[in-house]
């Protein structure tokens, strides 16, 4: 509910179901003879609480597997800035294996400095799924100086499957390498499924890629 002055400009600040408004009041006509307060209300939004869209990026290091499957965390952490600082050899459990970092309605859109490391050991094994890798989907995201050395078992996925990427569009990889067997039906590659409008520089993949379709 509104409280309104009589001699003066004022400003409100409301809050209201996390909506913070700041409101300027003049006052200026006429009721029954007397000077009253005529509301001139400009309001400003200021803020609304609790969005990952309200939060900075997130800057971390990532020194273990908890690290790096916590980019997955939050929308917001999938646009943060991350630089492994040691080797990491990944253990994930038998069956599906390790959960791609990004999704096509939610990618990965940060950067990811390797730093001259290695993540060891990755193994995915969704052959239903679309966007399969360390990075399921990344758009608009830059990866540089990273190694992946993907586990016997290989990297298997249905459609865009890639060692770092199964889907990359409109990034950059630059000074990266994957090694080991990516399988999957439409778009399997070695560093990426799909590169689109991307660069690439610097980089390469070694090792087998299997199409099924």
């Amino acid at each position: 509910m509104f409280s309104f002055l009589t001699n003066t400009s004022t400003a409100l600040a409301l809050s209201a179901i996390g909506l913070k408004i700041l409101a300027s009041v003049k006052f200026k006509t006429h009721f029954l003879g007397n000077i009253v307060p005529a509301l001139f209300i400009s309001l400003m939004f200021v803020g609304c609480g609790g969005g990952d869209s309200d939060e900075p990026p997130r800057v971390a290091d990532i020194s273990t597997q908890a690290d790096l499957a916590s980019i997955n965390g939050r929308s917001s952490y999938l646009a943060g800035h991350y630089t492994l600082v040691n080797d990491i050899t990944l253990d994930t459990p038998s069956g599906a294996g390790w959960t791609p970092i990004g999704t096509s309605a939610n990618p990965f859109r940060g950067t990811f400095n390797g730093n001259g490391f290695v993540i060891r050991g990755l193994k995915v094994n969704r052959t239903s799924a679309d966007y399969v890798g360390l990075f399921g989907y990344a758009h608009g995201a830059t990866i540089r100086n990273l190694g992946v050395e993907i586990d016997s078992s290989g990297v298997k996925g249905k459609n865009y499957v890639g060692g770092i990427a199964g889907s990359f569009v409109r990034g950059s990889i630059t000074d990266s390498y994957a090694i080991g067997k990516v399988e999957g039906r439409v778009y399997a590659g070695g560093l990426a499924g799909l590169l689109n409008k991307s660069s690439v520089s610097d980089s390469y993949f070694s090792g087998n890629i299997n199409g099924t379709s």
